[in-house]
């Protein structure tokens, strides 16, 4: 079981990503999954970090994903759009691209 960025840490990422390999994507998920817990251990202690700014600086970790983890771990109001609501949402003009909040 692999509760901490340690547990992690202890893997090849040959075995991570055996354990992720029915996900899609695994070999480069497997990548990112490593070097963020390697990041989290070096430059956070162990912990996650609790701004968007530093969650989007993690490998692998785009504006989606900061969001998730933001706002159901931290509280920060956030909302995740995934790139086909965005799109559609463009489209239909609810949201904007140029616009500084997206």
């Amino acid at each position: 079981m692999y509760r901490t960025p340690q547990d992690f840490l202890r893997l090849e990422q040959e075995e991570l990503e055996g354990e992720i390999r029915e996900c899609g994507l695994f070999r480069n998920k497997a990548k990112n999954i490593l070097a963020t817990c390697r990041e989290l251990v070096d430059k956070y202690g162990g912990e996650v970090p609790a701004t968007l700014e530093e969650l989007r600086s993690l490998p692998g970790v785009g504006r989606k994903t900061a969001n998730v983890v933001g706002s159901n771990a931290f509280g920060i109001p956030a909302i995740a759009v995934d790139t086909h609501v965005f799109r559609v949402s463009n489209r239909l003009g609810l949201a904007c691209r140029e616009c500084p909040q997206g």
